[in-house]
């Protein structure tokens, strides 16, 4: 996902939306990354379909109300106002107990629609997220934001005759140097997990970052690597939740597909003009299935569009394709998913039959290069098979009969 880096095919893989029993900082994080993944999902399936769809004069021949993800990621995430900003402040600021952090919380965010405050003496408050209603725990989201260890305990790891030192390289590059200058804890609280920002110690003057900092720029830096690439989306749905093998869940199942917009996708992807490019880039594409319906010369692309699309209805007239499968913008041609998979199986089928006729071609020839060599290896193979056929049906040939001896003396 480096932008420095060009043809490169990157796989990542988020963490889905989780739901515990007791849900603290770690829930809360991974939920709101899920609804930033739902964002980009939406954003890149059907937002950026109907926009182009807009600004071409087309009609999209889709309609769907979809669950806005936006303001509840700025009630999570937000820079200067959000839950995490509020948390990360309350674990920097000295003296602050989870009570504390409830009550600012409380009157913070209790006319946020997606908010519901911890009622009476509770510990827990309630964020609505497109995947259901999810309670988290305030109790110890402090520590787990603080993300520190008694340097104490890191020493022991740090010990040249521990024989577990190898987990070592799960404790940040930081405390690990402090405990390396004289090799004894001095009573300090270090950070557990390596950061991923440029960090500070202690002697400086300095606060560390947080989980949350360290977090939230790595989440930020993986989503702008992603909008400036080409996403595609593989939707991972479980069967139950208890991580049973061989059992399927109906209800399990169909929640899933509903949060995560499953329908609305269908739907547009099979009534909708799902894809959309631009007229050179079509023609540059299709021109190889009928390249003589080009044979007119028409200067424009969009003159070309056409004519190839006449084309591919008579080649496809054995198909259902009716002229409603594609539509002509200002600048772009849009084209429903069945006839975008003719087009690709015509274009398939063209370049294979293309490269078989090359390899015949390169074979031919490879071959005729090779022809007199290997007709001179056979002649003098049969030259040799001749003179050693001779060679056994002389050896094999019966002896001649011997001649009869005389008897010189006379009876």
């Amino acid at each position: 996902l480096s932008p420095q880096v060009e043809n490169v095919v990157s796989i990542v893989d988020f963490f889905g939306f989780e739901v515990n029993e007791s849900n603290s900082l770690e829930q809360l994080c991974i939920n709101w990354t899920a609804e930033k993944i739902q964002n980009l999902y939406i954003q890149s399936v059907f937002d950026d379909t109907l926009k182009a769809s807009q600004m071409e004069g087309i009609d999209p021949l889709f309609e769907s109300e979809l669950h806005d993800c936006g303001p509840c990621i700025e009630l999570i995430g937000n820079s200067y106002t959000g839950i995490l900003k509020e948390v990360n402040q309350e674990t920097l600021s000295p003296r602050v107990s989870s009570q504390d952090i409830r009550v600012r919380m409380k009157n913070k965010y209790c006319s946020n629609e997606y908010f519901i405050p911890p009622a009476g003496s509770s510990s827990t408050f309630v964020i609505k997220h497109y995947y259901g209603d999810v309670s988290y725990d305030t109790y110890s989201i402090l520590n787990a934001n603080a993300d520190t260890l008694a340097d104490d305990i890191i020493a022991i790891f740090s010990n040249k005759e521990c024989k577990f030192g190898f987990v070592t390289h799960l404790f940040s590059v930081e405390s690990m140097k402090e405990l390396q200058q004289d090799g004894n804890p001095k009573g300090q609280m270090c950070r557990i997990t390596p950061a991923l920002l440029q960090h500070v110690s202690h002697s400086d003057g300095r606060q560390p970052s947080t989980f949350i900092q360290d977090f939230q720029a790595h989440i930020e830096d993986v989503i702008s690597a992603l909008k400036k690439s080409k996403p595609y989306f593989i939707r991972c749905i479980k069967s139950n939740n208890t991580q049973t093998p061989g059992k399927f869940d109906r209800e399990v199942v169909s929640e899933q597909i509903n949060r995560m917009s499953i329908f609305e996708t269908v739907d547009l992807i099979q009534g909708g003009y799902f894809h959309h490019m631009y007229y050179k880039d079509f023609v540059r594409r299709y021109q190889v299935i009928a390249p003589r319906a080009l044979e007119r010369l028409r200067s424009r692309a969009h003159e070309m569009t056409e004519d190839l699309l006449s084309a591919f209805m008579q080649i496809l007239n054995d198909k259902v394709i009716t002229d409603d499968m594609w539509a002509y913008g200002n600048t772009q041609v849009f084209l429903n998913e069945e006839f975008k998979q003719h087009l690709e199986q015509l274009r398939d089928n063209v370049r294979h039959h293309a490269a078989v006729k090359i390899q015949s071609y390169v074979r031919r020839f490879l071959a005729m290069r090779q022809w007199p060599q290997a007709k001179y290896s056979m002649e003098q193979a049969h030259l040799q098979t001749q003179a050693l056929s001779q060679i056994t049906q002389s050896s094999s040939s019966p002896p001649p009969p011997p001649v009869p001896v005389r008897n010189r003396n006379p009876e």
